[in-house]
């Protein structure tokens, strides 16, 4: 006779087990849904110290409601946003809380805080928190920061012990002005069009970089960064070649390099393979250039040896209908999450590509911009041209 199949009840269920269900849901839900169905699940949401709070998103009603609920030694991780639909969130947070109480904190976010007055209020309060280990302050307007905020976050820097990743807005260029050493592995610019910082300010701040994402505004100076194995790099100036190969030459550790630039000094395949460093295992890139500037068949070439074929198994993308001007050079899969595809009829515009078996190569995107402005342009001068045949040859 077969066994007939057990119903457990989520409320019967091992706290350990629950806990794990609630690692996966969202801290706005948990108080929602299961907060107040009995005593045990109560009693379980209460000693459960993995609390993970995200406002980024997220209506006024469910942080008002979570914030009556949670206990601050709770929390591993706060997110914190001031953008236009989560407007006033650092002025209500500071008006229930201190950060300082967070004390268990190890991540902590902060969008767009728009008053320097509570922005430097949380910075002071890192201090005492032992256990944090990334913090992120992006999105950041000029107009929220003052010399307090920078004399504040430069002090935290150089006392931290265990901050591990720092991620910045391009307005905290100042910070690097100031005078100390942060032990931070990881750094990241939020918004590289503005960083101005040159790389050997960087490396003499903090000399103990495994991975750096950045922007080259300026020259290139000369740097040490003997930890570091990431690099990424977004060129906004006509840098030369060269000086790049110099950069790569000091970097004997460096696993994984990406980089984003302009210019047909980049189209160039064994360029790439002198200079890259030897225990390089992934290399992204996207460039591009003016069309008229290249030609197609040599740099394919450069790009379809055996060093790109068989000992690295990197693949390349031409393609030229990203921009109808430009031609576009990028590695597979393709890296950045944003896509931007303007389609054409014209034969001479496509894709070329040297992997050598059909597979999806646009994982990683998660935004799609489709321009139709040049393939309605193509249709309606098809349709104009068969529609003035037909005339013609009616008459």
């Amino acid at each position: 006779m077969p066994s007939m199949s057990t119903i457990v009840c989520f409320d019967r269920l091992p706290i350990k087990l629950i806990h794990k269900i609630l690692s996966y849901l969202e801290s706005s839900d948990i108080f929602t849904s299961l907060y107040n169905i009995n005593k045990y699940i109560n009693m379980i949401i209460d000693t459960y110290d993995r609390f993970r709070l995200n406002f980024e998103s997220i209506t006024m009603t469910n942080f008002n409601r979570t914030l009556d609920y949670i206990n601050p030694i709770q929390v591993i991780s706060l997110t914190l946003s001031n953008m236009d639909d989560t407007p006033g969130q650092f002025r209500l947070f500071l008006s229930l809380f201190s950060l300082k109480q967070f004390f268990r904190l190890q991540s902590l976010q902060l969008i767009q805080p728009t008053n320097a007055i509570e922005l430097n209020k949380i910075l002071i309060d890192l201090s005492t928190i032992n256990s944090l280990k990334s913090l992120s302050i992006i999105h950041c307007h000029r107009s929220s920061v003052n010399q307090q905020t920078f004399i504040i976050l430069s002090s935290y820097l150089n006392l931290s012990t265990s901050l591990n990743r720092l991620y910045l807005s391009g307005t905290l260029n100042p910070l690097f002005e100031y005078n100390f050493i942060s032990k931070i592995n990881h750094l990241y610019f939020n918004d590289n069009i503005f960083n101005t910082i040159t790389l050997q300010t960087i490396t003499t701040r903090m000399p103990y970089l495994k991975s750096l994402d950045t922007a080259i505004t300026l020259n290139i100076n000369s740097i040490h960064l003997l930890y570091l194995t990431r690099l990424t790099l977004t060129i906004f100036i006509n840098l030369n070649n060269l000086d790049l190969k110099i950069l790569l030459n000091q970097m004997l550790s460096l696993i994984f390099f990406k980089i984003i630039a302009n210019g047909k000094q980049w189209f160039n395949g064994h360029f790439w393979e002198e200079c890259l460093p030897l225990n390089l295992q992934i290399f992204q890139f996207n460039f591009c250039t003016q069309s008229i500037h290249i030609n197609e068949e040599i740099i394919f070439e450069t790009f379809q040896t055996s060093f790109w074929i068989n000992k690295k198994h990197w693949y390349i993308m031409l393609d030229y209908q990203m921009n109808s001007t430009m031609t576009h050079l990028y590695s597979l899969p393709y890296c950045d999450t944003q896509f931007y595809y303007r389609p054409t009829m014209n034969p001479n515009q496509k894709f070329r590509s040297s992997i050598p078996i059909k597979k999806s190569n646009m994982n990683n995107v998660t935004k799609l911009t489709v321009d139709l402005s040049i393939l309605i342009t193509e249709v309606k001068m098809i349709f104009r041209h068969w529609t003035q045949v037909l005339l013609s040859t009616s008459l």
